[in-house]
């Protein structure tokens, strides 16, 4: 999976305006840019990032929120890195499909047995 800090930077734009229209003012760029890298994301995480609601802009789905914090921190350990260094930085995350929390069943099998009318995951 690789991103470019470019694509972090519009998402992040994305997640705190909750708007592609005020993202690519905010970062001064494209609509298309914005939603561009939204797509790019979405298809290398493997997940929606967020719900869009035509006329109302986007919201975040829980893995937009949970992806909002790695991206964060990312973004930080960006800026930690030496400015003229033309070398690849590597930063390692779980897959995002992992940080999303089960159903009770699904991570405790004795739980069936305490909770039989719980579901796991379909």
């Amino acid at each position: 999976m690789h991103f470019t800090l470019k694509q972090l930077r519009y998402v992040d734009a994305a997640l705190r305006t909750g708007s592609i229209v005020q993202a690519a003012r905010e970062m001064n760029i494209s609509q298309s840019s914005i939603a561009a890298a939204i797509d790019a994301s979405e298809a290398l995480m493997g997940v929606p990032l967020f719900h869009r609601m035509p006329a109302k802009g986007i919201v975040p789905t829980d893995e937009g929120l949970l992806a909002a914090s790695k991206i964060r921190m990312t973004k930080r350990l960006s800026r930690s890195a030496p400015r003229h260094s033309t070398r690849l930085v590597r930063v390692g995350l779980p897959p995002l499909r992992q940080l999303v929390p089960l159903p009770i069943p699904a991570c405790h099998p004795g739980s069936k047995t305490r909770l039989p009318k719980a579901t796991g995951p379909s």
